[in-house]
């Protein structure tokens, strides 16, 4: 079937033309220490094709016991670290929420474009455990764009 020109809507796979998806990935660091430069996380582009990821959110609820900070951003793969999207972060002080919009860092910008090989991931400088938070990814996909 044809997309619906009124509603933008593509019977074809059942998603809106162009509409951003937002993936919520839950992150606590369990243990005594977690070394700086040991991952708290890793996202695979998840479509098969580019991206665009709009902007990122890191929702740290409990802050990390050692004096850290994350820098998160789009990577070569699972274990190369980046900050991208959000530089230097300090999630060892208090429970704070930064996005790559409002609290990017020096390096983090918004509107990062992802091949579909690409990861996303998360970095801390030093000690993190005891970190407990939620990361999301607001993403679109370009060719689904009318």
């Amino acid at each position: 079937k044809m997309a619906n020109p009124l509603y933008g809507q593509n019977n074809a796979d059942s998603i809106l033309d162009g509409s951003s998806r937002l993936v919520k990935i839950p992150i606590s660091i369990v243990g005594v220490t977690h070394a700086a430069g040991d991952h708290g996380f890793q996202w695979e582009n998840p479509e098969g094709e580019d991206i665009i990821v709009e902007t990122v959110l890191l929702d740290c609820t409990t802050e990390a016991t050692g004096s850290a900070t994350i820098d998160i951003g789009v990577a070569a793969n699972a274990t190369t670290s980046s900050d991208t999207l959000i530089d230097g972060a300090n999630v060892g002080a208090a429970a704070i929420m930064v996005t790559s919009g409002k609290n990017p860092g020096t390096n983090g910008v918004q509107d990062q474009t992802m091949t579909s090989s690409q990861w996303i991931t998360g970095d801390f400088s030093a000690s993190a455990a005891g970190f407990v938070g939620t990361f999301y990814v607001k993403y679109y996909i370009p060719s689904k764009a009318m």
